[in-house]
């Protein structure tokens, strides 16, 4: 049997080639599990074809964007979506306020914060933007995403416990994912201020295990030949809850976020079962435990306008002033030639010192010393700088510099090389993230 409507998306980023020190493999254990069992006709039954699973060097920021982007074309209304993101939530760096799913590509800054730099991350702005353009009325969405791989100290049964800390979804984030569609539905690994945990060579987070047992039908009632989403959450806080009290001495609570009086909704097939009717009140538990957060659709309707970040704005700037930066910064005027030439037709890249030769000092010695050592100077111009300054593409500069001062001889270049910096940032090709002004 198969729950022909169910489409899944499962990422696991447990490798950083940009910031090792992030990698946790266990991370990508956790969605080759999730998905396995999403698959199989013999538990929830999902079409094959329609479970796609990301992970390392798949689970790329445009290869997910691009993945969302898809799903939203082929769900309609009465498809299921569950989606499934094991990684590490990070803030943005400096001034960026955003809130990141880090991805396989990301970057952070090398500082105590390691906070995401150059956006390479999805934002909660575009993970927003994303979910709101699919129609399905079932939505699941799972995060394991309050990690970030520091040991702590502490031992049971001679196993050393492994923490992996980082920021889970921020209320405003959950809130507004919420609103975002009928049936929108949040569970999260541990609750604001907790830690999602796992003991160093198991398979699976604490998290991970207790998911893909519960979606095997493990300690769970069949509802109508259904796994039920409070059946599943429930089964999923009691096991999360004794596996970090037990075996690590932490406390760890899986959350679940809702709208106020939600009904009973399925997420998978029971062990491959044949569904018998759709599901009622009935079928809800008559108690349900656990941390459970439930906001008003009031609430929910304020929650878009809370989470728009500067980037959307910035967007919403740039897509007004493309036409009139490519007018203005597009051509330029020639000698001799009669009409505008445009600029890509007529700029070379250009090399930038990243030091100003006339700012270095020497004492006589050093300059004896140097011209001794180089004696094939065939001028005394070079006397002093030693070896040939590093240069560096001046496009290229721009993805390691936000600050830069462009100094040079009149007609060396300077406005020609701003302009195509202004019309390539215009075009998204560097600092898409930015308004040009020149």
């Amino acid at each position: 049997m198969t729950f022909s409507s169910g489409f899944a998306l499962v990422i696991g980023v447990g490798s950083y080639p940009n910031a090792p020190k992030l990698n946790v493999p266990i991370t990508t254990q956790d969605a080759k599990e999730v998905a396995k069992v999403l698959k199989d006709a013999d538990y929830c039954g999902y079409p094959e074809h329609q479970v796609n699973l990301l992970h390392d060097s798949t689970a790329k920021r445009e290869i997910i964007l691009q993945t969302l982007d898809e799903l939203a074309q082929r769900l309609k209304s009465d498809d299921t979506l569950f989606f499934f993101y094991s990684g590490h939530g990070k803030h943005g760096h400096g001034d960026d306020d955003s809130y990141y799913l880090t991805t396989h590509d990301s970057k952070v800054a090398e500082d105590g914060a390691q906070g995401i730099i150059d956006h390479s991350g999805i934002s909660d702005q575009e993970l927003l933007e994303k979910i709101s353009k699919i129609q399905a009325k079932r939505i699941f969405l799972f995060f394991n995403a309050c990690h970030a791989g520091a040991i702590v100290s502490g031992t049971l049964e001679g196993s050393q416990p492994e923490v992996y800390q980082g920021n889970n979804l921020p209320e405003k984030l959950t809130s507004a994912l919420l609103s975002t569609g009928e049936g929108r539905v949040i569970i999260t690994a541990c609750r604001e201020h907790q830690q999602s945990s796992f003991l160093t060579g198991a398979n699976l987070t604490y998290f991970g295990n207790a998911l893909t047992n519960g979606l095997r039908g493990n300690g769970i009632s069949s509802r109508r030949g259904y796994i039920s989403l409070f059946d599943l959450y429930e089964h999923i806080y009691t096991q999360v809850k004794f596996d970090a009290e037990t075996k690590s001495n932490k406390t760890q609570e899986a959350e679940l976020t809702i709208q106020k009086g939600i009904g009973v909704m399925p997420v998978a097939l029971h062990c491959g079962k044949v569904p018998d009717g759709n599901l009622t009140d009935s079928d809800r538990p008559s108690s349900l435990s656990g941390v459970i957060r439930e906001f008003n659709l009031s609430q929910l309707q304020k929650s878009p306008q809370q989470i728009i970040s500067i980037d959307e704005l910035v967007q919403q700037v740039r897509s007004r002033i493309r036409d009139y930066i490519q007018r203005l910064h597009g051509t330029m005027p020639l000698w001799g030639v009669d009409h505008w030439v445009p600029l890509g037709d007529l700029f070379v890249d250009v090399n930038i010192l990243e030091e100003l030769s006339s700012s270095r000092r020497s004492e006589l010695d050093d300059l004896w010393h140097d011209f001794i050592q180089n004696p094939n100077y065939r001028s005394l111009d070079r006397i002093g700088l030693g070896q040939d300054l590093k240069r560096i593409s001046g496009l290229e500069i721009l993805t390691k510099n936000k600050n830069l001062m462009v100094v040079g001889k009149l007609g060396s270049g300077k406005t020609t090389y701003l302009q195509n910096v202004v019309t390539e940032c215009n075009a998204g090709n560097i600092q898409a993230h930015r308004i040009p002004v020149l």
